[in-house]
């Protein structure tokens, strides 16, 4: 028989934040957007990060998406979208990819 662990947290995707409120480091993300978030939907965020990790392919954009980490019990509070820098921002599940998950719009792999 074997064991498989359950999830304990859900990963959701914030669309079309403005580059220019958020920390450049990866490290301050968290920090920057876990009060705002629980002032808006009082949940609070167990993890955050940037759905593009390379901070080079950002450096010419606007905006960007954000995945931030809840506990599975917040999901229905959170709703489909959140009030934040002013703007309604779309919310979605966010999915872990590797390098076996095949995309479904093209069917690449990763």
């Amino acid at each position: 028989m074997s064991l498989r662990l359950t999830h304990n947290e859900v990963e959701l995707a914030i669309h079309c934040l403005r580059l220019a409120f958020l920390p450049p480091d990866p490290e301050g993300l968290l920090p920057s957007l876990a009060d705002s978030i629980y002032n808006r939907k009082n949940v609070r965020i167990l993890a955050a990060r940037f759905r593009n990790p390379n901070a080079e392919s950002r450096a010419g954009k606007t905006s960007t998406s954000v995945i931030v980490s809840i506990h599975p019990g917040d999901v229905p509070t959170m709703g489909p979208s959140i009030r934040l820098v002013s703007h309604s921002r779309t919310l979605e599940r966010g999915y872990s990819s590797n390098r076996y998950t095949q995309c479904r719009n093209c069917w690449g792999f990763r």
